[in-house]
């Protein structure tokens, strides 16, 4: 794969999707491809502010200190770094390849130099609202009684704000799963075997494919009974 290759998968998914194409052309511009090895890290939680990742290829987890416990599972489209990079502070999670992955790279000197411009400025800045909102929706998950609410709105956070991400992820085991959702496994294989007969997702082993992100949503979003 090349950078040309690179550029027109991340175009067409995810938060750049969403963009102009003059901030496209304008970010796109300064980005370089990177490979990571499965198992490798991306950055790790308080190293210097590094720029902005776009994952092309692969899967990638978020970890966070002292015991690197995983707190989510991405696809291509996303992207990370930006809360770091505006903030010129440590980064405050680990990111680490779970797959072989390709990711274009916006280094820390071409990011601040695309910060110049207010209207770059702000585009940015809404993805880290949306990194937000999604850390929100993690911490409020895990307080939720119901544990069928916590899966749907786990998986959510996979797919983005937006669910216009990659809906297949493979290596993700269910313990992994249990421990993002604060759940027992007996717990979680039940929530999934009625997700999976209810043809909202299906499931291998390492592997999880959602079918129906609005019959996720609705049970994500549905009001206590």
């Amino acid at each position: 794969m090349d950078k040309a290759e690179a550029i027109a998968l991340v175009s067409g998914t995810g938060w750049l999707a969403r963009q102009t194409p003059d901030f496209r052309k304008a970010f796109l511009e300064r980005v370089s491809l990177r490979k990571f090895q499965a198992g490798t890290p991306i950055y790790r939680a308080g190293a210097p502010p590094s720029g902005m990742f776009g994952l092309v290829v692969g899967q990638w987890s978020l970890q966070v200190p002292p015991s690197d416990v995983m707190i989510s599972v991405q696809g291509p489209g996303r992207w990370a770094g930006d809360a770091a990079a505006l903030r010129r502070r440590p980064t405050m999670i680990s990111i680490r390849a779970i797959t072989d992955c390709r990711a274009l790279h916006l280094s820390q000197p071409d990011f601040d130099q695309l910060m110049r411009d207010p209207d770059c400025c702000r585009t940015v800045a809404a993805l880290t609202a949306e990194g937000l909102g999604e850390a929100v929706t993690v911490v409020s998950n895990l307080v939720q009684p119901n544990g069928e609410l916590r899966v749907a709105q786990r998986l959510l956070t996979f797919i983005g704000l937006y669910g216009d991400d990659r809906r297949v992820f493979t290596d993700v085991s269910q313990a992994d799963l249990a421990t993002m959702c604060g759940l027992s496994r007996q717990t979680l294989n039940k929530v999934l075997k009625s997700f999976q007969d209810a043809g909202i997702i299906a499931t291998a082993y390492r592997r999880l494919e959602i079918l129906n992100v609005k019959a996720l949503q609705a049970i994500a979003f549905r009001p206590p009974v």
